[in-house]
């Protein structure tokens, strides 16, 4: 008995160490406010921040918010189109900087996963803009998912809402070469193989300050131009027009409109 009181002793005295108390197991907060594990396993999830997604304008998420909405009825404009079917690929392009593709592109994935719980992939091509992990408050290029042993790919999810982010190597400094560009196409090409989603939205450059998004948008079932009020001009959207290949499912997006009483 007195073997069996000592051994009982040193048990309550041994440290106990849980999820929170063992620094390879705890989640690793970040500034971006994203919670990170050292080690980002198969099913890892990165998971998101409310505040900085509605800072960001990133909404539908959000079943809530007045302008999810919007993005529902423009999501199933883009099936309409496509003869009911969900687009394999998605293009989301404008004609210049600033009228917000890229937030259209994150808004147009999450809605997308939250109706038909497809398997999302949302590439960030556009390699000199305004990175999707920012948007997402990720703080960078996502790590290696080591399901796949691919760069720049990771899972995030908020609210039990997942899509897969690719983002390849960004390119700085220069202008892209042939060759970058058909490395990114590669890039592109066998992640989309590597997972085979339901749908991939491409969050593309602008259309009239970069010459490798024609080429990538020529992929796509569906382009869609973001143009935004008092910026976007009739001119600029012709000349996107002319870009673009004539057989392609162009739909067109008007950004930035103020509220109305409607």
């Amino acid at each position: 008995m007195e073997i069996i009181a000592r051994a009982l002793q040193r048990a309550k005295t041994k440290p106990q160490f849980g999820v929170a108390d063992n620094p390879r197991l705890a989640p690793e907060p970040d500034q971006t406010g994203v919670e990170r594990n050292r080690s980002f396993g198969q099913d890892q999830v990165a998971s998101l921040s409310p505040s900085v997604l509605l800072a960001n304008r990133i909404v539908a998420q959000d079943t809530n918010h007045r302008i999810t909405r919007s993005y529902d009825v423009l999501r199933n404009q883009l099936v309409t189109v496509n003869d009911g079917r969900t687009p394999g690929v998605l293009a989301v392009t404008a004609p210049t900087a600033g009228c917000g593709a890229t937030t259209a592109a994150i808004n147009l994935a999450f809605s997308f996963a939250r109706a038909r719980e497809a398997d999302v992939l949302l590439i960030d091509a556009n390699p000199r803009g305004q990175t999707i992990a920012e948007a997402l408050g990720l703080g960078g290029v996502p790590v290696a998912d080591a399901a796949h042993q691919q760069p720049g790919l990771q899972r995030v999810g908020i609210d039990g809402l997942q899509i897969q982010l690719f983002a390849p190597l960004r390119l700085t400094g220069t202008a892209p070469s042939r060759a970058d560009s058909s490395q990114l196409a590669r890039q592109i090409d066998a992640v989309r193989r590597s997972l085979n989603p339901s749908i991939t939205i491409l969050d593309l450059p602008p259309l009239l300050a970069s010459d490798e998004a024609a080429s990538l948008a020529a992929v796509a079932d569906t382009v869609l131009l973001v143009l935004a009020v008092g910026q976007s001009r009739v001119s600029e959207l012709e000349m996107c027009k002319s870009y673009l290949d004539p057989r392609s499912n162009l739909q067109v997006m008007l950004n930035k409109c103020r509220r109305h009483g409607l």
